[in-house]
């Protein structure tokens, strides 16, 4: 029988609109995102590990921008190390800023295992990223003291900084 002579085959499945919603207190075991409000803040300790860990990645795209620089046939003069060393600055802001919208945290903050309870507007992220290398000589301590839920980085960001829980794999 030849494709146009076949009746179409039908798939039978309940629409989005036609199923009705689970009563509470069932189907929350499954729930993809559960509500988090409940969780405490994240402490001091983890925080500084996630800022050691922005400031490697700091580094090493610093680090990056001058080997691009060398590689390119730059020698050693003082401007053009700065340039190099500002288009590696770039690249971190830009990787620091689009994982703080995406992610809810920083590449160190995900490592440090904690994120933002909420997610971050790209202005908000764009004013934390900023704050943070302004602070970034002395660890970026002076936006991580303070009570929790009531730290610089919080009132920077709109939201209280959490420990982050694994996902599972897909």
């Amino acid at each position: 029988m030849s494709r146009e002579d076949r009746s179409p085959e039908l798939v039978v499945a309940p629409l989005v609109w036609e199923l009705e919603p689970p009563p509470e207190g069932e189907g929350q075991e499954d729930d993809p995102f559960p509500p988090r409000a409940g969780e405490p803040a994240a402490g001091f300790g983890r925080l500084l590990v996630a800022a050691l860990g922005d400031g490697g990645v700091l580094g090493a795209s610093v680090a990056g921008g001058w080997t691009l620089a060398l590689a390119c046939g730059a020698g050693l003069a003082p401007g053009q190390l700065l340039m190099a060393a500002a288009v590696g600055l770039e690249v971190a802001t830009v990787v620091g800023v689009t994982s703080l919208v995406g992610w809810r945290g920083t590449p160190g903050m995900r490592l440090a295992a904690v994120a933002f309870h909420d997610p971050i507007p790209i202005p908000r992220a764009l004013a934390l990223w900023l704050g943070w290398v302004v602070c970034l000589p002395v660890l970026g301590v002076p936006m991580l003291a303070g009570t929790r839920g009531q730290r610089l980085v919080e009132r920077l960001a709109g939201a209280r900084v959490i420990p982050s829980r694994p996902r599972a794999a897909a």
